[in-house]
C-alpha cells in the first residue's frame, strides 16, 4: 500500500509543480476551463460521492472504469489536473487490490 500511496502523493507534486506559479485566478480559470465540458462534469459528482464514505471494491473499480477515458482526455491536452485525476485513479486502485478484487 505503501507504493501506491507514494505514487498519489507523487502525482500530487506533480499537479502543484505545474500550477505552482498561477495566480488564485488563473487556477480558478483553469479549473473552471477543465471541468466545465459535460465529459470532466462527472468527475466532481464522482469525487463528492467517494467523500461521503468509504468506497467498496466495486465502487473503486466503478470509479476507475469512468475516470479512464477522462484521464486520457486530460493527458492528450496535457493538462495539469491529469495528475490530481491519476492520484484519485492511484487510491482507488488500492482500495481495490487490498480487497482482493482482480
Amino acid at each position: 500500500m505503501a507504493a501506491e500511496s507514494g505514487e498519489v502523493v507523487r502525482q500530487l507534486d506533480v499537479f502543484v509543480d505545474r500550477v505552482g506559479d498561477l495566480t488564485t485566478e488563473e487556477l480558478r480559470e483553469l479549473y473552471d476551463e477543465t471541468f466545465r465540458e459535460p465529459a470532466l462534469a462527472d468527475v466532481q459528482a464522482l469525487a463528492a460521492r467517494l467523500a461521503r464514505g468509504p468506497a467498496t471494491a466495486a465502487d473503486a473499480r466503478a470509479a476507475v472504469n469512468s475516470l479512464a477515458p477522462v484521464l486520457d482526455r486530460l493527458e492528450a491536452h496535457r493538462n495539469p489536473f491529469s495528475h490530481v485525476v491519476r492520484a484519485l485513479c492511484c487510491a482507488l486502485l488500492t482500495r481495490v487490490s487490498h480487497a482482493g478484487t482482480p
